[in-house]
C-alpha cells in the first residue's frame, strides 16, 4: 500500500466470503465471539473513504503507529514527522529532517519507545518517541537494507541491528555505548538481508534475504535457531515458502501478542501469515489482477463487484503501481488484538477477521 501527502483509500464492503483468499489453519484456533469481534471492529476504520494531509512536500511512503499513542510519518524526502493522537484525529508534534533522500529501511522498538531510520548516507538516526526528540546517531560502513531493534539477552541492552544491502552480514549496535559493532554476524543468510523483524515473545529475530529465504536467530554469539520455538528443522516448517515460489516479500510485520507474522508479496500479489512457534504457514490471501478479474465477473452478491468503468480505471492504477517503486511498499498491519490483518486490495482496504478466515469489512 503506498501512501501520497493526501491520503485517500476506500473501505471494502462486509461480507462472509473469503473473497478469493485461501488458506488452511495448520491448528485449529477458539473462534472469536461475536461480540469481541464487534468490539475490535469499532476500533476500527469503517467509513468508505478517507482523506488526510500529513503535510508532507513529498510523497508519504511510510506511516508507523505506537503503543504510546504516536503517529510517525516519513516521506520520500527523508523527513520524518512525529504526530500525537488525540480524541479526535491527530494532531502535529515535530518534524525532522532525517535524510537527504528517502528511508530505506526504519524499525520501531517493541515498547513503541525507540524509533529508527537510515538511508543511503550510512546514518542510522535515533528518535525518543515519547519525547519527539533524536537520541542518537549511528554511521555503518556499509549501505544499509534493513533495522531492527533487538535485545540483547547477554546484557539486557536494547540495540539496534542493521543489515548490509550488498552481503550478508547483519551489524548489531549499542547506540549508546560505541559507535562500533557489538556483534557482527556474517553466517545466518548466504544472500543480503531485505526484512528483519525482533519478536519479543520467542526471543529472536525473524529475517529474510533476497533469495526469499526466512531464517529464526537467536541474539547472541551462537545465533542459532532459538530453543523457544516449536520446532528444530526448517523442513518441519514453511520457511521456505518464497524460496520456492521464486519471490521476495515486501514486508514483514509481527503481531502484537507476538503469535503471528505477515508478509507481503508484490511478485505474486499475495499475503501470507506464518505461525512463529511452528514456522507453518497459517493463511494465505491472493490479490492477483488474475482473481480480481474472476471476483468481478462471477461475484453475484455484489459485494465485490465494481462498476465497469471503476473497476478498469482502478485496474490501470494496479497495474501502474505493480511497476513502480511505490508498488514495493505494499504491506499488511495486524490490528492490536492480533485476531485482524488489514491490507490494501483493488477493492479498497479488506479487514479480515484470522480467525474465522473471512473479509468483515
Amino acid at each position: 500500500m503506498s501512501s501520497h501527502t493526501s491520503q485517500k483509500r476506500h473501505a471494502s464492503p462486509p461480507t462472509d466470503k473469503d473473497a478469493a483468499m485461501s488458506g488452511t489453519p495448520t491448528a485449529k484456533r477458539a473462534a472469536l465471539p461475536a461480540y469481541l469481534e464487534a468490539r475490535h471492529l469499532e476500533r476500527l476504520p469503517s467509513a468508505e473513504m478517507y482523506e488526510r494531509s500529513y503535510m508532507h512536500r513529498d510523497t508519504v511512503e511510510h506511516v508507523v503507529t505506537t503503543a504510546t499513542g504516536f503517529v510517525i510519518t516519513i516521506s520520500a524526502d527523508g523527513h520524518v514527522k512525529f504526530w500525537k493522537k488525540g480524541a479526535q484525529g491527530i494532531e502535529f508534534v515535530k518534524d525532522f529532517r532525517a535524510h537527504l533522500s528517502a528511508v530505506v529501511a526504519h524499525s520501531l522498538s517493541p515498547d513503541g519507545q525507540l524509533f529508527a531510520t537510515t538511508s543511503v548516507d550510512k546514518m542510522v538516526k535515533i528518535f525518543d518517541v515519547t519525547n519527539f526528540d533524536m537520541i542518537g546517531i549511528v554511521g555503518v560502513s556499509c549501505l544499509p537494507s534493513a533495522l531492527c531493534w533487538i535485545r540483547d539477552p547477554m546484557d539486557q541492552s536494547t540495540c539496534i541491528a542493521v543489515a548490509d544491502s550488498e552481503s550478508p552480514t547483519v551489524f548489531v549496535f549499542d547506540y549508546r555505548a560505541s559507535s562500533e559493532p557489538k556483534h557482527t554476524f556474517s553466517d545466518i543468510h548466504r544472500m543480503p538481508v531485505v526484512l528483519m523483524a525482533y519478536s519479543s515473545a520467542f526471543k529472536c529475530v525473524i529475517s529474510v534475504d533476497k533469495g526469499g529465504m526466512i531464517e529464526y536467530w537467536s541474539v547472541d554469539e551462537s545465533h542459532k535457531l532459538p530453543p523457544t520455538v516449536g520446532f528444530s528443522l526448517k523442513s518441519q516448517t514453511d520457511l521456505y515458502e518464497f524460496k520456492k515460489r521464486k519471490c521476495v516479500p515486501s514486508s514483514l510485520v509481527l503481531s502484537s501478542d507476538g503469535e503471528l507474522f505477515a508478509c507481503t508479496s508484490v511478485d505474486d500479489s499475495s499475503i501470507r501469515v506464518f505461525r512463529v512457534f511452528t514456522g507453518k504457514l497459517y493463511r494465505r490471501y491472493s490479490e492477483s489482477i488474475d482473481e480480481s478479474n474472476v471476483i468481478q465477473r462471477s461475484d453475484e452478491s455484489g459485494m465485490f463487484r465494481l462498476d465497469d468503468m471503476e473497476f478498469g480505471r482502478r485496474l490501470a492504477i494496479e497495474n501502474e503501481l505493480q511497476k513502480s517503486t511505490a508498488g514495493k511498499l505494499s504491506n499488511a498491519i495486524f490490528d492490536e488484538s492480533g485476531k485482524f490483518l488489514l491490507f490494501a486490495s483493488l477493492v479498497g482496504i479488506k479487514i479480515v477477521n484470522l480467525v474465522a478466515n473471512k473479509v468483515v469489512r
